[in-house]
């Protein structure tokens, strides 16, 4: 069995960043008219997501550029980035860019093309205080 199940990022940008994780069954945000696949916590600098958490991904917030490990992009926010399983990646911040290494993505995805609650806000959005359940556990 590989020693990760599921996808693994770390947050390497020096702000905190938003991921897709397990759905919080206490979430009511719908998506395209029904419950979202995942749910949204927050990642902080210097932060892996842990091995055996369902991660799929992390938003690209309205301010933002990601290029991809291979050089795919410059790709505008908001979307979202999506990664399967086994699957690890650094993200690292050089001006407005988010730039990934380590394993490719699945593709970059806005609003409506995943069942994901892709939201339209700005990185300043994330930086703000949250409640611990939006928290990606240690």
């Amino acid at each position: 069995m590989p020693d990760i199940l599921f996808a693994r990022i770390k947050n390497s940008t020096g702000e905190n960043i938003c991921v897709f994780g397990p759905h919080r069954q206490e979430d009511a945000k719908n998506c395209n008219n029904q419950s979202c696949d995942n749910s949204t916590y927050i990642l902080k600098p210097g932060q892996i997501t842990p091995l055996w958490w369902d991660c799929d991904g992390f938003q690209l917030p309205n301010d933002r550029y990601f290029i991809s490990s291979d050089g795919r992009g410059p790709f505008k926010g908001p979307g979202a980035i999506k990664y399967s399983d086994t699957k690890f990646v650094e993200i690292f911040k050089e001006e407005n860019n988010y730039k990934c290494v380590g394993d490719t993505d699945d593709g970059f995805f806005r609003r409506g093309q995943l069942n994901w609650d892709i939201s339209e806000e700005n990185a300043t959005f994330y930086q703000r205080p949250f409640d611990h359940q939006y928290d990606v556990p240690n």
